[in-house]
């Protein structure tokens, strides 16, 4: 799938191009059919990986799984940085389901989408404990959290990006590895010293 995408070229402005685009698949009055766009965009992200299985974008667990990272990272958000306002059992219910009818407008099967947010904890954990693999685009996107920070940024002149270079580097790693699933980072060794979780 790597092949198939420019994100490594031109990471940020790919994620700019991207994330307006998902969500207005929640809120734009058009959100099914700007969803069924989408969609179609993967018909033709298909292929054989470096270990010879096939694949297709639109595989049911594959596209659900690029769908439940984004509904993770809604509630691990709201964990990490609103605290105060902590999520009740009934507002994650209400929320989840909420995803769910958003995950609904794509018009792939809903065959593995769990039915309430603790099997969807449930599954999102087992994915992470068994399923995920190191990819040569995963280790790369690890490689540029940690070595590389930000590069171009729509928007942002390139001469307040190279005056802030060294703590936009810091803060991106933070962000990158701190926000990822701690069993992620555990089960491939990613590197989260004492003194990068105390910033984080």
């Amino acid at each position: 799938m790597a092949e198939q995408s420019d994100f490594f070229a031109d990471p940020f402005g790919r994620i700019w191009r991207s994330v307006p685009q998902i969500w207005a698949t929640i809120f734009a009055p058009d959100a099914a059919e700007r969803a069924r766009h989408i969609r179609d965009l993967h018909l033709g992200i298909k292929g054989v990986d470096s270990a010879g299985r096939r694949f297709h974008a639109l595989d049911p667990e594959t596209f659900w799984w690029a769908h439940a990272t984004f509904t993770w990272h809604m509630f691990r958000t709201a964990e990490l940085f609103f605290p105060r306002d902590a999520l009740s059992g009934a507002d994650r219910e209400r929320l989840y389901a909420e995803t769910v009818t958003w995950y609904a407008r794509y018009g792939v099967s809903m065959r593995p989408v769990p039915p309430d947010y603790g099997a969807f904890q449930d599954a999102f954990d087992a994915f992470c404990a068994e399923r995920l693999e190191m990819t040569v685009p995963a280790a790369r996107s690890i490689e540029i959290a940690r070595t590389e920070g930000i590069g171009a940024v729509p928007f942002v002149p390139s001469l307040v990006l190279r005056m802030n270079r060294p703590m936009l580097r810091r803060l991106g790693t933070l962000v990158a590895i701190g926000c990822l699933p701690e069993p992620v980072r555990e089960r491939f060794g990613i590197e989260w010293t004492s003194a990068e979780r105390r910033r984080f």
